[in-house]
């Protein structure tokens, strides 16, 4: 049980961190104008369109040991003299889960951030640049407070629905190998539908239920 609440946070954090990273980055570059921008908002959305199943089957798939797309362009360019098993070796597949669900999530820390940065006056900014304020301080005195209140929304949301996460995990590596990505929700189907002990399952199912809320 402990492992897998470890495991829990340690998912739910990473997860998190590089969603927002990755989300906050994404969302700065699309709230510039250039030519294209509207397809690439377009674009970039798309992730999280795709059903969960779908990108976990298909990152199963690109990280394959043998024949991954991944392994193979990391070959061709001469950053790996072999192919790794992302899935498969309990030492990196847990970092492996986090960048796949990051792929998908992120966007929508992305939907709700360059939301709020498209609503702040530009006379924020100009007045800024007639006092010398260069890009980082306008980041800085400017766009973070402006951001700030979505951002620690988007962290708690992300937060709850990472600990939680079940799909991704299931079926890219269905808490393998070993129990290397046995979260707290893989914990409690592996309890209640593999051994059959419903009330062991719903008492952790409680626990969760507790420190969620």
């Amino acid at each position: 049980y402990w492992d897998a609440f470890r495991r829990s946070l340690f998912f739910g954090f990473g997860s998190v961190v590089l969603q927002l990273v990755i989300g906050v980055g994404t969302a700065l570059m699309l709230s510039r104008e250039f030519r294209g921008v509207i397809l690439a908002r377009a674009m970039i959305f798309l992730p999280y369109l795709i059903p969960t199943v779908v990108v976990a089957m298909v990152f199963r798939l690109m990280m394959n040991g043998q024949y991954g797309i991944i392994n193979v362009a990391l070959i061709d360019l001469g950053v790996l003299d072999e192919g790794i098993v992302w899935l498969g070796n309990p030492d990196i597949a847990m970092y492996s889960l986090i960048v796949m669900n990051s792929w998908k999530f992120a966007i929508f820390i992305t939907i709700m951030v360059l939301a709020r940065l498209q609503s702040i006056p530009q006379q924020f900014y100009e007045a800024a640049t007639m006092n010398g304020a260069g890009p980082i301080r306008k980041f800085r005195d400017v766009t973070l407070p402006q951001i700030k209140g979505v951002i620690l929304l988007v962290l708690l949301l992300r937060g709850i629905w990472m600990f939680n996460k079940f799909d991704v995990i299931w079926i890219a590596t269905g808490g393998g190998p070993g129990r290397s990505t046995t979260t707290i929700p893989i914990h409690i189907y592996r309890v209640a539908f593999l051994e059959f002990d419903l009330g062991m399952a719903g008492a952790i199912a409680g626990t969760l239920f507790a420190f969620l809320g």
